[in-house]
């Protein structure tokens, strides 16, 4: 998606010098920001430390399907079906598994730590259908290969809340770690790293009309295009606290992080954007795209350290748009 003609604000900070364009086989910059730690699992497994699935209908019923997910194989990912009820994962244990969403379904790891599906390059490690809502916790996405959303796809569904979840080493044309077209997101310290997209949003592509983020960080992604880290897409208001945006890269465009908001509100509140760059375009840490007469917030956190061809920490775009910037510090990026 191009910028249009807008009017544009760039924030590069002081520099000294160029540096060079960073390979993207660097190891990454470990956030200051840490990601949480993995929690305990639910009350119900504290006493059984043994790997086992549950699955509980909306009826109550239970049902034991930890013998279905231990056929998955690296070479013939279990493929599984939900719909309208809760996943229960307790113990510590790795899953050659893809989760298929067709309702409102709850599903709980043990932790990111202790739960882990990995796709082996085989589809979206979590796929939610059009219409149907999602609510994950405690769990870690590994290893999805797909069009769109390699780690985890909502294509047009009601709503998508995940907490404490990990989505990593997955890809995509769009989306490389999660792509998500829905009415409402909502991420709780979510970890999303080392994913890789051929289009855009290395990272995330998310559309909604309202998206939340608290906490949590993108780090390590890349994008063959834009966006490295991510792109969010909301036509209200959107809310992003102490997320770290922390060594992602894109080809072009913006990268670190997109935000583009159509007629709300953003508040950008204690953001750490470091070390992230583009080899071609604005943006080296932020890019935001404000219209229809929407305003931007941002207040405290640091930009630091990304570069790009104009605005390294951060560039504003937006037709009658109001930017204000308060107790924010940049320091160290780069227009080259």
């Amino acid at each position: 998606m191009g910028w249009g003609r807008w009017a544009w604000l760039a924030v590069a900070g002081a520099c000294a010098s160029t540096p060079s364009k960073q390979d993207s086989a660097d190891p990454v910059p470990e956030p200051t920001v840490r990601p949480p730690e993995a929690g305990p699992g639910p009350a119900d497994c504290a006493d059984d430390p043994e790997p086992s699935v549950t699955w509980i209908e909306a009826s109550g019923v239970g049902q034991d399907l930890t013998n279905v997910f231990e056929r998955g194989t690296p070479a013939d990912p279990v493929e599984v079906s939900l719909d309208h009820g809760a996943l229960r994962f307790c113990g510590t244990a790795t899953y050659a598994a893809r989760l298929v969403v067709a309702g409102a379904v709850h599903i709980e790891g043990a932790g990111a730590e202790n739960t882990r599906l990995d796709a082996h390059l085989s589809g979206s490690v979590v796929a939610v259908r059009e219409g149907a809502t999602v609510e994950a916790s405690g769990m870690w996405l590994y290893g999805g290969r797909a069009e769109s959303g390699g780690g985890l796809l909502c294509d047009g569904c009601e709503r998508l809340v995940l907490a404490d979840v990990w989505v990593t080493d997955s890809e995509a044309v769009v989306g490389g770690g999660v792509s998500a077209t829905a009415s409402r997101v909502s991420l709780s310290n979510v970890r999303v790293q080392a994913n890789v997209a051929t289009s855009t949003g290395g990272g995330w592509q998310l559309t909604a009309d309202s998206v939340t983020v608290e906490g949590g960080y993108l780090a390590g992604n890349l994008s063959r295009d834009t966006s490295g880290g991510g792109a969010v897409r909301t036509t209200g208001n959107l809310s992003v606290r102490g997320l770290g945006v922390v060594g992602n890269q894109a080809a072009t465009g913006v990268g670190g992080v997109r935000f583009e908001v159509d007629g709300g509100r953003a508040q950008l509140v204690e953001l750490e954007v470091r070390d992230n760059m583009t080899l071609a375009g604005p943006g080296g840490g932020v890019g935001l795209r404000v219209s229809s007469g929407g305003g931007v917030t941002v207040s405290g956190g640091v930009f630091s350290g990304n570069s790009a061809d104009f605005g390294g920490g951060l560039s504003a775009r937006g037709s009658e748009v109001s930017l204000e910037l308060a107790r924010t510090r940049f320091e160290d990026n780069v227009a080259v």
